[in-house]
């Protein structure tokens, strides 16, 4: 059967009357020269591949045929090139999007057309191939298709580090700086924890009340063993739920970044997840929040700076957000100055992908909201007696402080993950985007058939592994 998008439909059968090219097609560039026999090959371009398929489907009835038809619809349509494998190549990826419209012919309760899908990516690749590398020694990874292939490169951080470069035989991609005789390193950030939520080890009872709320219920690990949720949220008239409670070390100048995954899936629930913001004496000084109040099912995303009465939302936005959230917001604060960024993510299976950003800028210049970080209270809720929420959940939450100095700056720290991502042009350290790192005459290189000799460096620095696909004209 065809798998698009990962998915397979077992009502669409395959006729026969496939047209696909056994190639790339090839455009190829002449120049002509008056009096000279013929023309010179100047160049060629491969052009996109189309590929054209009879289907089949089978209904109950008439009516039956008309949902399936919707069905067929709403997966074949996609913003982006999704994996296309053909029964008869089941070793082999397309990238395609469908092209056209797809006209059903209806015979009783059957219907018949021909999907017409397009490859921007005019290539097909073989299965994913994953292979460690010890960065101690140059690592040979070989290609066996018959075009150039883009790598993807993963580190687990082991020791700071103020670069990272990858080097082939003919291109290097490098982030971060090296190191010199008179440039020490600086360590613009000291991390006080990095919590995936895989445990609630290492967090306490919390000792404030949620916003318009009870603190009742019991905070759990849901997902698949990664999110902060509950299944037993108490009971209440308002918003009501578990909170727990961790403190570290106090931070004047901080950055703070929490994940979030809330979102209704029926119009009648609601669901709260908060992350609030403690001082040294345990009173809150903020509070970062995803929200679905109302039967929109769209989330509202709060940032509230606050010391004792005075209280300041820099951002508020309020229903922005379809489908819920399932993202990041972060605060960076650096002396008077604070930056709120709010990402929207997409698993993509290989890693998160930012497909939203937004930021926001505050000044305290009157010197209000200067309290030292020192804990963090993770709180997840419901509201009244609404059905349980779909998702009411946080998903990691990193607390690091500010630092003031000079030098090259650690990129990383120990524990940080860090992906390269050649086909997509991305680099994301623990899944957020820092293509800001790239030094310039970097490149985002490919890995031709055959054999390709990489080192990596520094040697010490890191745990490596790299994945790519065959691929074939």
């Amino acid at each position: 059967m065809l798998s698009f998008n990962r998915i397979i439909k077992p009502y669409l059968q395959l006729e026969r009357g496939k047209r696909r090219s056994i190639f790339a097609p090839l455009r190829r560039n002449l120049v002509t020269v008056p009096g000279m026999p013929g023309a010179y090959l100047e160049s060629t371009d491969t052009e996109i591949r189309i590929i054209q398929q009879p289907v089949f489907i089978e209904g109950k009835d008439k009516y039956d045929l008309r949902k399936l038809e919707e069905d067929l619809a709403a997966w074949l349509i996609t913003d982006k090139p999704a994996e296309l494998i053909f029964p008869d190549e089941p070793d082999r990826v397309y990238y395609a999007v469908v092209d056209g419209s797809l006209d059903i012919e209806d015979i009783a309760r059957f219907g018949k057309g021909t999907i017409t899908f397009i490859c921007p990516d005019p290539y097909k690749y073989g299965g994913r191939l994953i292979s460690s590398i010890n960065p101690a020694e140059p690592a040979v990874l070989v290609n066996e298709g018959s075009a150039p292939t883009k790598p993807i490169f993963r580190f687990s951080i082991l020791q700071p580090t103020t670069f990272i470069d990858i080097i082939s035989d003919d291109d290097y991609m490098s982030i971060g700086q090296p190191v010199g005789v008179n440039d020490p390193p600086f360590n613009p950030r000291t991390r006080r924890f990095n919590d995936e939520m895989k445990t609630t080890v290492g967090w306490g009872e919390a000792f404030i009340q949620p916003d318009g709320g009870a603190k009742v219920g019991a905070m759990t690990i849901l997902g698949s063993g990664e999110e902060f949720g509950a299944t037993d949220y108490g009971s209440g008239s308002a918003w009501h739920g578990p909170m727990l409670q961790k403190t570290f070390d106090p931070c004047s100048d901080y950055f703070i970044r929490v994940r979030f995954n809330v979102r209704t899936n029926k119009s009648n629930q609601r669901a709260r997840g908060e992350m609030y913001l403690l001082t040294t004496n345990g009173n809150q000084i903020g509070k970062i929040s995803a929200v679905i109040r109302d039967t929109s099912m769209r989330a509202t995303i709060e940032v509230r700076l606050q010391n004792g009465l005075k209280v300041h939302y820099p951002v508020n936005r309020i229903n922005a957000f379809e489908k819920g959230f399932y993202g990041f917001v972060s605060i960076l604060k650096e002396g008077s100055k604070f930056t709120f960024d709010i990402g929207v993510e997409r698993d993509t299976g290989y890693g998160f992908e930012v497909t939203h950003k937004e930021t926001h800028y505050f000044d305290d210049i009157n010197g209000d909201y200067q309290l030292p970080l020192s804990g963090v209270v993770a709180h997840v809720s419901n509201w009244n007696t609404a059905p349980l929420p779909y998702r009411a959940r946080l998903r990691s939450v990193v607390v690091e402080q500010v630092n003031q100095g000079e030098g090259i700056p650690y990129i990383v720290q120990p524990g940080d993950e860090v992906i390269i991502d050649f086909k997509r042009e991305v680099i994301l350290i623990n899944d957020e985007p820092r293509t800001d790192l790239k030094d310039f005459g970097a490149n985002y290189f490919s890995l031709p058939p055959g054999e390709n000799v990489i080192v990596l460096n520094p040697p010490d620095a890191f745990d490596a592994e790299v994945e790519w696909r065959d691929c074939y004209k």
